[in-house]
């Protein structure tokens, strides 16, 4: 079961995940791990899930994840940075071109999703807008109303 938590974090080496997909990811390993000790169980112990089997698990688990694991997580990251290199290597001829057509691209994406004048927040804006200053002359008008009853007492 420690060989597929390597597995795992050399997937999340490659491929950068968030918290979120974090969380399922290990959730389902450890659904996964509990169901292959319970089949083991059954196979080789009739059923008897026994305390000295799940130490045995989870005490093998936390070794090869610190030992082997460890290791075979430093040898890919050490393949993974020079395989960046010499992939950005053969891609920097073309990188230009990638630019401008993600630029293209972009422009017309934005144009398509975001029309501007029917976006809600620009909406909201130009009302909020026009609501503060009716409020900043109603509170500067009922400043000048206390101020003007407090002088004639």
């Amino acid at each position: 079961m420690g060989a597929l938590y390597i597995v795992l974090r050399i997937l999340r080496l490659i491929i950068k995940h968030n918290k979120i997909f974090v969380f399922i990811e290990d959730f389902i390993f450890m659904a996964l791990s509990g169901v292959l000790t319970f089949l083991f169980c059954i196979g080789f112990n009739r059923g008897e899930v026994r305390f000295y089997i799940l130490l045995g698990v989870i005490i093998g688990s936390l070794l090869f994840v610190n030992t082997i694991g460890q290791l075979v997580i430093i040898a890919i990251n050490f393949v993974l940075k020079y395989l960046r290199r010499f992939l950005g290597i053969i891609f920097k001829p073309f990188k230009p071109i990638i630019q401008k057509l993600q630029e293209k691209c972009h422009k017309k994406t934005k144009k398509v999703l975001q029309p501007r004048r029917c976006l809600v927040y620009n909406l909201l804006g130009s009302f909020s807008r026009s609501n503060n200053s009716v409020r900043r002359k109603k509170l500067s008008y009922e400043k000048n109303k206390t101020t003007a009853k407090t002088k004639k007492a």
